[in-house]
Order: structure tokens, then sequence, then C-alpha cells
């Protein structure tokens, strides 16, 4: 009887702290995601428009594989409550794993976008995603062009060649933009869209438990640069950008301690090392594209306190320039593009520290496609040269 009163004490006051647990949890944070619909393309149908709805609890829309993280092919989520913004929005994957259409015969010169989330767009609706954008933009003029979206939220560079080598090729791209963050030198943690289990998905404390587990990659799958190194790397970088206190929009210093904090994100590009580790992937990426004769390109993404400081902190970008001169790669740096529009439209272009919000992606949309213009012009010249021969 004193074990059946003991359990049962237990039991209530299990039940009471975590009752106290879900009602923080409900104070600090914004509503979960909700993913109200799931639908998967059945692996019995040989019918492509045949959809059945998956019902299985857990990672809905990414899967690990020995190259990495990917989008699961064929799947549509509703998500509900998406951050920042708390709106409702429709992700759907082709049979590549793309958000984007399904990918038919080719009519007009198609261009591949590689990225991370910032490409990707995955709290925004599809059509307010710059990739999108762009050829929407495309089709008022006479360089019309079909774009594709291969971006993965949380990729490396060296995951999102992969994808290029995987699927990207077989899609027969006549140009390939390699959309860089200063991250892409490590995978990043990611969203992980998840269903908990019926009985447990009305729970906010157990969904940002579970979010918080997931978004923690895989080591022996996706760690590129092992901690020791990462340390060294940042000793170093510290040496060479020494931080201190203050405004970081005002004091270089004060930047620096940013650089510092963010040292395993985006600070990591300010580290001279790293950039000697990527500088092969930069050259795998031309020799694909001699390989299979596309036409390379890099879209640098800056992180928002490179656009809104006073000073201009932009050692990545003559970096990466440095590497990409050697190799006859055109690179367009974003920065002093986004860094008109900063003191105007500052809370507009930026969700957080890199997500666009939908102006900035039209902001961004439109600079990109006046770097892709001419490199579309001359595609057609060279089309319309070699139908003349014909």
């Amino acid at each position: 009887m004193k074990i059946l009163t003991r359990g049962g004490i237990i039991l209530v006051s299990l039940i009471l702290s975590f009752g106290i647990v879900e009602k923080i949890t409900r104070s600090l944070f914004p509503p979960p995601l909700r993913l109200s619909r799931v639908k998967v393309l059945s692996p019995y149908k040989k019918e492509k428009e045949k959809l059945v709805a998956e019902e299985k609890p857990g990672n809905l829309l990414y899967q690990e594989t020995p190259l990495g993280i990917r989008l699961r092919p064929n799947v549509e989520i509703l998500v509900k409550n998406a951050p920042p913004e708390g709106r409702d929005i429709l992700i759907r994957t082709n049979s590549l794993g793309y958000r984007n259409p399904e990918i038919g015969e080719k009519t007009k010169p198609r261009i591949l976008f590689l990225g991370d989330s910032i490409t990707m767009g995955y709290n925004l609706p599809e059509e307010e995603t710059f990739v999108k954008i762009i050829e929407k933009i495309s089709q008022h003029t006479d360089k019309k062009v079909e774009t594709i979206n291969a971006g993965v939220l949380g990729a490396s560079l060296r995951e999102e060649l992969a994808i290029l080598m995987e699927t990207g090729i077989q899609t027969s791209p006549d140009i390939v933009v390699l959309g860089f963050y200063l991250n892409d030198f490590k995978p990043s943690r990611g969203v992980k869209l998840v269903r908990l289990p019926a009985f447990l998905d009305r729970s906010w404390f157990l969904y940002y438990l579970l979010q918080g587990v997931l978004s923690l990659p895989p080591i022996s799958k996706r760690e590129e640069v092992d901690t020791l190194t990462l340390n060294e790397w940042r000793a170093k970088a510290r040496k060479r950008f020494p931080p201190g206190g203050g405004d970081p929009d005002k004091d270089p210093k004060a930047f620096n301690q940013l650089i510092m904090q963010n040292f395993r994100d985006w600070g990591i590009a300010w580290s001279e090392e790293a950039w000697v580790f990527m500088s092969p992937y930069f050259r795998e990426f031309k020799e694909l594209s001699e390989r299979h004769g596309f036409i390379p390109l890099i879209v640098v993404f800056p992180v928002k306190w490179q656009v809104t400081a006073n000073y201009l902190y932009d050692f990545p970008q003559r970096r990466l320039r440095k590497i990409t001169e050697n190799l006859k790669i055109k690179v367009l740096d974003l920065l002093p593009y986004l860094r008109k529009f900063a003191l105007p439209a500052r809370k507009k272009l930026f969700y957080d520290q890199c997500h666009l919000t939908p102006y900035g992606n039209q902001v961004v949309a439109r600079i990109i496609w006046e770097f892709l213009y001419p490199e579309i012009e001359g595609l057609q010249g060279r089309n319309k040269l070699r139908n003349q021969k014909l």
C-alpha cells in the first residue's frame, strides 16, 4: 500500500511538473509548427499524380544520406505557424527532392540554383523565393528562362556540390548558380519539420524538446571539420581580428566580437585557414562546369551586420574573389547592393541574421537577374550561331 501511495505521489508530481513546464514553454515561445497535411508519392503507384497520405511520425521533409542531408522527394507538407511570421507555408518537392515543380522537357535556358535555407526559402511560399521571382521577371523580357530550386536547409558547400553531381547534372542546366552564405564551410543546424505521435502532438514543450534534439546533425555523417581544428582556426582569427566592446555597426572591434561569438556559424568566414580548406570545392565546381558544359556562377549572401554596419567588413567576399578570379568564375557580391537598402529598409530586408523577407527576396531577385542577363544573352547568341551552322 505504501508503495502504491508513493507511486501515486510521484505520478501526480510528474504531471504537475509537466504542466508547469508546459505553461512556461507556452509563455516564452511562439506556437509550434503544425503539419496539417502531409502527402507522399506512393511507392506502389506508378502514376506520378497519385498521392497518398503518410501518417508516420518523425522527420517528414529531410533525410540523411551518406553524403549529407537531402529533401525527401515527392512530399507535400502544409506547415502552420511557420516562423518568423506564423504564416501557413506549403512545401512541395518533386521527384528529385527539389522544392520545385516537376521538371519537364527543356524549352528555354535552364538555371539551376544550389544553396542552403536562403535559397530554399523554407519560411516563404515558393512563389516568394528569389529563385521563382527571377523566373517570373524573365517572362516579361526577351530572355525567358526556367529556374530550378535545389536549395536545402542547412546544407554545406560540399553537400551542395554532391546534389549537383547526384541529380543536378541530369536536369541539363545551362547555368548553375551557387548561392554561397558565410557558414557554408560546414553543415549548419536546421529546422527539421517533425510530426509527433498523435497523443503528444498537442504539447508545446515536447515539440520544442524534440525539435532541439533533431536539429543536431549526426556528427559521423555531417561534420567536415573537427572541433579541435575549429578551435585552432578561431584562435588564429582572434589574433587577426581582435574583439572588443561597443556597437558593431560603428566599432570594428565590436564587430570582431560578433565574429568570435558566431565563429561556428558565419564567423568562420573570417578564418584564412577555412578558405584554404574550402578552395578545392570551388575548383571542383569549375571542373564540373567544364566537364558538363554549364556556366558556373556564384552569388554571395552577406550576414545582416555586414549590411547595416557603418564600416565595410568584407574580408570573406574579398577572400572568395581571390579564389574565383584564379578559377575564372564570375561572382556576384550582394553586399554593396544591399548596403544601399540598409538605412531606408533595414527591417524589411532580413528576418534574422541572414534569411530574407519577401521584400528582401524581391530586391535580391532583381539584382541577380541583372547579373544573369548578359550570360543568358550569350547563351542565346551561341544557340543562334549553332542553328545557323546546322
